[in-house]
């Protein structure tokens, strides 16, 4: 990753934040006010940010069509650390480690909001029919807005002059530290669900070594300060 480009878009992106600000965000359990606005866009898709098991092909089929995989592009979100803090119930299904109980973590992002912040994703675009659809895979997660750039412009070292225009939009999940029909969605003691681990590591892999590598630099578990590569050797 190219340190510059990313100090360059920080600065233009604080000189756009109003833009972001004026875009809604909407809370988990989702109401009539994503529905309207969903309605009155004039527009069929919604590009959303995924920067967990949506990146992995696969698992993204059981949630979209194949005319919406085909729109899947790596990307790179601003704003945002990737953390494993999101705590689900896995206590009926097999992804449950009975020897260690605290294995329970899912992705889930910090949204800081300060442009310096990244991680790399994919971006896809989700008609208004698949969104429902989406929401309920993403249970206990708000959906926000995000500033995006594609993930080939800010790696292409040919490339030498910023263009604002290579900004975009997009939506992603976060959940936040506040109670979601009765329940508090994170934890900053649980640890990742290794079934779940390799599965988006997996995915990232897809996109090539530098997309993996900042991947792995960038995801960090439920304490926020310690990187997975940390995590991962003492496993090994």
């Amino acid at each position: 990753m190219h340190q510059n480009w990313t100090d360059q878009h920080a600065k233009q992106l604080k000189n756009k934040k109003e833009e972001l600000e004026n875009l809604p965000r909407f809370e988990y359990p989702f109401d009539e006010k994503l529905k309207r606005y969903l309605d009155e866009l004039d527009q069929e898709t919604i590009p959303i940010f995924s920067y967990g098991s949506l990146l992995n092909y696969e698992s993204a089929q059981r949630s979209v069509s194949e005319q919406t995989l085909e729109t899947m592009e790596p990307a790179v979100g601003f704003g945002l650390k990737r953390v494993f803090n999101r705590d689900v119930d896995i206590s009926g299904s097999n992804k449950y480690n009975q020897d260690h109980p605290k294995e329970r973590g899912m992705l889930n992002v910090d949204y800081t909001e300060s442009f310096s912040d990244l991680i790399n994703g994919i971006i896809m675009n989700i008609t208004k029919e698949e969104i429902e659809n989406i929401c309920i895979r993403e249970e206990g997660y708000d959906l926000v807005p995000i500033f995006n750039i594609h993930w080939d412009i800010l790696t292409d070292e040919k490339i030498q002059n910023y263009q604002e225009a290579h900004i975009s939009t997009s939506y992603t999940f976060y959940a936040p530290p506040e109670k979601r029909q009765g329940e508090i969605p994170v934890d900053e003691s649980i640890f990742p669900i290794k079934q779940y681990y390799k599965l988006v590591k997996d995915g990232a892999k897809r996109y090539g070594d530098e997309f993996l590598d900042l991947w792995v630099d960038t995801t960090f578990l439920a304490d926020k300060e310690t990187n997975v590569k940390e995590w991962e050797e003492k496993l090994n």
